[in-house]
């Protein structure tokens, strides 16, 4: 069933391309917006030296130390605008995942601007507080995971050292269960908000409880496709490292291949996700909005 949901979600979104380019569009201007403070940093430092040039290569330590040597000021402020451009982020694209689970749950819809934006605006206060809510989600979660490194840690003190090698994978493993099953909890129960149109964090959870190995397998044949591509990446872009136009033009071109190719697998996951939920969720057909309508503006 798992492959067959994933089958059936890449084909909803190869059915709304569109969503994928806005998708790509607006994160590409908030990433373009976010840069321009370490943008200016960065030519505040430079001005019109020829030390410029070095960027278009790999990294170099030497400019990264003379830069907090110059300019150590400046960057203790960029932890705090970090910290604030992820916040802003996450905020955001909980705000565009209203308009794409709205149109993923419509079979009969295929993408259209107004019912996406309307639908964004629609469930984006109710999404905003059921991301409040998984918080008690998250913080049991991270209390399991901090008490197994501990216990793993009182384990290998005096243990050999391949068991302490696997303890560790296994820690790594754990947290990465973990987050994977929060995400997992809260887009469920975003999807069960837009079907019915009840919030119910607790749906959400007992569904990726009751349901956990499909839950686990599909998010997990996502990240692995975005692993895979990952490796293949990596080792092209670092091929193109040399001060040229043509190289770092052909640089750009390949990031924003990658960034749209990534958009693809958030939206894949999100249609996949619905039609899970659509044939695992406990909920009757009374209980299903029928017509997703996006709020009306005319």
């Amino acid at each position: 069933m798992v492959f067959a949901t994933l089958k059936a979600g890449l084909t909803a979104l190869m059915r709304n391309k569109r969503m994928l380019f806005t998708f790509y569009a607006v994160n590409l201007l908030f990433g373009l917006l976010i840069m321009l403070p370490f943008r200016g940093l960065i030519s505040n430092f430079i001005g019109t030296s020829h030390y410029g040039e070095i960027l278009g290569g790999n990294f170099d330590m030497n400019f990264f130390f003379d830069l907090i040597r110059e300019e150590g000021t400046a960057l203790g402020m960029l932890p705090i605008l970090f910290l604030a451009g992820v916040l802003i982020y996450s905020v955001f694209n909980i705000f565009l995942s209203g308009g794409a689970f709205a149109i993923f749950a419509n079979e009969n819809q295929d993408y259209d601007t107004k019912e996406f934006w309307g639908n964004c605006g629609k469930y984006f206060g109710p999404f905003l507080r059921l991301a409040a809510a998984s918080l008690v989600i998250l913080i049991p979660l991270a209390i399991v995971v901090g008490l197994t490194q501990v216990l793993l840690n009182s384990l290998t003190e005096d243990a050999y050292q391949y068991f302490g090698y696997w303890a560790s994978w296994f820690s790594t493993g754990l947290r990465y269960i973990a987050m994977v099953f929060f995400f997992a909890v809260f887009d469920y129960a975003r999807i069960h908000r837009v079907l019915t149109d009840q919030s119910s964090l607790r749906t959400g959870l007992s569904f990726a409880l009751s349901n956990f190995r499909r839950v686990m397998t599909l998010s997990f044949t996502y990240i692995l496709i975005g692993v895979v591509v990952l490796l293949i990446y990596n080792p092209i872009s670092d091929l193109l490292s040399m001060p040229t136009w043509f190289i770092i033009l052909s640089l750009l071109v390949l990031q924003q291949l990658y960034m749209m190719f990534r958009m693809a697998l958030r939206l894949g996951l999100y249609a996949s996700e619905v039609t899970l939920y659509k044939e695992l969720g406990n909920f009757s057909a009374e209980e299903m909005i029928t017509t997703l309508d996006a709020v009306d503006f005319d």
